[in-house]
């Protein structure tokens, strides 16, 4: 039964009644009581007659069952047809491709066993070494007293030019060379000398100072 809106249910009519498993499935499981032990009896002897027709005759019931054994399967052991099928991924590929969903098997690790006891060599090697970078107070003395030479600087260096002996009496005299390139835009007038003899070029000019 709905109820409408902002009604008070408890006001609401009961439309229903109890009622017993009998009275709505038409049978008596509620009782306990057992009316005839007759009936009982014949509900035994036709279940023991139904188990003896289902048993096969001359094979003796056995009460306990042999456990199997199991057996350790090996990857040798597996199927391997069903892990390995064609793929097709596209529709208009020529040929599927075979395809194993099957993991692939760990690779073997390899540990290398360090030595954890010292032997002799390993100790006498470990002494050398220890001897060769150890220190003392009089090694720190003779070091501090020894003077190392100031490492060079480039720029610091001054670069002296003498003239020899042979020509100390002759004046000083500085020779230098410039060629220019003969220029193509340059137009020869008449009566005009032009600054620039290709002629001229070929012969060096010497400036002398005094």
């Amino acid at each position: 039964m709905l109820s409408r809106k902002y009604s008070n249910p408890h006001s609401a009519t009961i439309t229903s009644e109890p009622a017993s498993r009998s009275q709505i499935y038409g049978t008596n499981d509620d009782s306990t009581m057992i009316t005839d032990g007759r009936d009982v009896l014949e509900d035994i002897h036709w279940l023991e007659t139904h188990i003896q027709s289902s048993l096969v005759p001359g094979e003796q019931v056995q009460t306990h069952t042999k456990r199997r054994k199991m057996r350790k399967t090996g990857a040798k052991d597996r199927d391997d047809s069903a892990a390995v099928f064609e793929f097709r991924l596209l529709s208009n590929s020529r040929s599927p491709h075979r395809i194993c969903i099957q993991p692939k098997p760990p690779k073997a690790i390899r540990l290398n066993e360090r030595e954890h006891e010292d032997s002799a060599e390993h100790a006498e090697l470990r002494k050398q070494r220890a001897l060769e970078v150890a220190v003392d107070l009089s090694w720190l003395a003779a070091q501090s007293k020894i003077s190392f030479p100031v490492p060079p600087n480039d720029a610091k260096k001054c670069r002296i030019l003498r003239p020899l002996a042979s020509l100390a009496a002759t004046p000083n005299m500085m020779v230098t060379e410039r060629i220019k390139p003969p220029c193509s835009t340059t137009t020869n007038f008449p009566g005009v000398k032009p600054l620039h003899d290709p002629k001229a070029a070929e012969t060096p000019t010497v400036d002398s100072e005094a």
